[in-house]
């Protein structure tokens, strides 16, 4: 079909975004965008270079000098740092509870909007996020927003911390998880929320190959494969 298709996946944190559209990418043929990756590369940035976080305006003068260089690869994609893979780093429990400081700055998304966007110029894409489908990609012609319980998404944030040697009290994540939500969902900028016209789907009881044949089947419904 004629010109680039995008498909987008929102949803909170935990909910299988990134591991769901990897795969969805894998099996349509399609790139694959982990926004997410975008604002822990910028936290991780910012945070190493020993920045206050709440000065927006320091921020925004350090990233001038910000290179951000990704890569797909079997295992997902590998996020670059002026030419430093730091895909490790920008999953630890420090970057994840401080990226709200730049979620939460209208200006600092719309420096690293135009690296998300630029994905879907030379290439069928699905996006994975908290604002793909209402903000970076509203014009989507087929948009998720993937959710799952509470206690699910704090086991695979638990997984994915061990991952990078992190062992972290499951009560504790739990309380993390909560209070991200409330901040994604409740800031003024971009909040987290169902794009209109998606597609829900709770994968807590779906194993991952169950939810991507919903999806699949839904692009195949609407001709986008």
């Amino acid at each position: 079909m004629a010109g680039k298709t995008t498909i987008t996946i929102d949803g909170p944190g935990g909910s299988g975004k990134s591991t769901v559209a990897r795969r969805l990418a894998d099996s349509l043929g399609f790139a694959f965008l982990d926004s997410g990756a975008i604002y822990r590369a910028a936290t991780w940035f910012a945070l190493d270079q020993g920045l206050d976080l709440t000065d927006t305006a320091r921020v925004l003068q350090a990233m001038d000098g910000l290179s951000l260089h990704f890569e797909q690869t079997p295992a997902g994609m590998s996020v670059f740092v002026n030419l430093v893979d730091v895909t490790g780093q920008i999953r630890t429990r420090e970057v994840s509870n401080s990226i709200f400081h730049l979620a939460n700055s209208g200006e600092v998304r719309s420096r690293l909007i135009g690296y998300q966007q630029a994905f879907a110029q030379d290439a069928d894409l699905v996006a994975e996020g908290r604002d793909m489908g209402s903000v970076v990609f509203p014009d989507a012609p087929l948009k998720f927003y993937l959710m799952a319980s509470l206690e699910i998404r704090a086991r695979r944030r638990q997984r994915e911390l061990e991952q990078v040697g992190e062992q972290i009290n499951f009560e504790a994540i739990k309380e993390e998880i909560l209070i991200r939500d409330e901040r994604d969902s409740n800031r003024e900028v971009a909040p987290l929320c169902k794009p209109e016209g998606a597609v829900v789907i709770d994968s807590s009881d779906l194993e991952i190959q169950q939810v991507i044949a919903v999806m699949t089947g839904e692009a195949r419904s609407r001709g986008l494969v």
